[in-house]
């Protein structure tokens, strides 16, 4: 029968290895974002305005209103807006106003999900966007999902000027 016995050096790597690999598996655990972690409807959704920019540690909110569409076309833009971005749509409700996507690991960020959720009022629809990145161990949370908002918007914008029936693309119906 072998018989392994290891110097007290020894000893003290192993541990230290085990150490680590616990440390960096708990890191990675702790650090993850799924579609779970935003609110699912439209409904749980805050919707103040005033709430707008980063809010927190590896999170992004902003709102517009969109004048002179139905909530159909803003719902079809919200799905339009993820794709645009790169995100993949994992859930989406046209009943509870909102859609839920998930981008991924960028060359910058470990994982990104974003929600649109919509909410009819009397000249369109208001539409939030929650953006929230996997937290890092950086000192200022991810610094990356700024951009995310711009790109969803922008693909919302797109779709509505290109395939919606309003007919006056240079009126302000974006605010």
């Amino acid at each position: 029968m072998l018989d392994f016995e290891f110097s007290n050096e020894e000893t003290k790597r192993m541990r230290f290895f085990k150490c680590i690999m616990l440390l960096t598996a708990a890191f990675s655990i702790s650090g993850c974002v799924s579609v779970s972690s935003l609110p699912q409807s439209a409904v749980q959704a805050d919707f103040n305005r005033e709430k707008e920019g980063k809010t927190g540690w590896a999170k992004w909110e902003d709102a517009m209103h969109i004048s002179g569409v139905d909530m159909r076309t803003a719902y079809m833009a919200a799905k339009s807006g993820l794709g645009n971005a790169g995100f993949i749509v994992k859930k989406g409700s046209f009943n509870s106003g909102c859609v839920i996507g998930e981008h991924g690991i960028t060359a910058e960020d470990w994982n990104i999900v974003a929600g649109v959720y919509l909410r009819p009022d009397q000249t369109g629809v208001l539409v939030k966007l929650i953006v929230e990145g996997s937290k890092d161990l950086g000192f200022e949370g991810d610094t990356t999902a700024a951009n995310w908002v711009e790109l969803i918007f922008g693909g919302m914008r797109e779709y509505i000027l290109q395939e919606s029936l309003i007919t006056n693309p240079n009126r302000k119906i974006f605010n």
